[in-house]
């Protein structure tokens, strides 16, 4: 798949995303707020969403499995849906991966996902290292290990 079919598919999907949200609420004047115009809007209306804080609560999870049923629903109806899906995936679980990189302190950090290592891993290596074709990395934080120690959902 070439850069610019990916990049189509991952448009369409934002725009079939955007196109499935949930009702907003919107500010109808351009005037800014104030403190007092936005303690008012601390009330009831804001009150009946706040099970949502909640993002492992039962309510706030079925009301998001709802939307994310109704999103899909809408993406699977499009005809494309199937081929760019399969498309990102086959990116996505590609093997062929080029690990960037970041430079602090005189090493190259990196977060790594792979079959291996799903929730991921933050690792580091010297840049000479990381300039080879097999650089010897270095874990600081296996997010699955720790995911599994803790028994949390951790993620980078």
């Amino acid at each position: 798949m070439t850069y610019a079919k990916f990049t189509a598919a991952l448009l369409a999907t934002a725009l079939g995303l955007t196109a499935c949200n949930a009702p907003s609420t919107e500010v109808k004047n351009d005037t800014p707020m104030t403190k007092t115009d936005i303690s008012a809007h601390s009330g009831p209306a804001l009150e009946t969403h706040l099970y949502l804080e909640d993002v492992l609560g039962d309510e706030a999870l079925t009301k998001v499995k709802g939307w994310n049923k109704r999103t899909l629903s809408r993406l699977e109806a499009n005809p494309l849906f199937s081929e760019m899906r399969a498309e990102a995936l086959e990116i996505v679980n590609s093997k062929d991966k080029i690990p960037y990189v970041s430079y602090r302190g005189g090493k190259v950090h990196n977060f790594w996902q792979d079959a291996d290592n799903v929730r991921g891993v933050w690792r580091s290596s010297s840049l000479d290292s990381y300039l080879t074709d097999t650089p010897k990395w270095t874990t600081i934080l296996n997010f699955d290990a720790l995911s599994k120690a803790e028994d949390k959902n951790w993620v980078y």
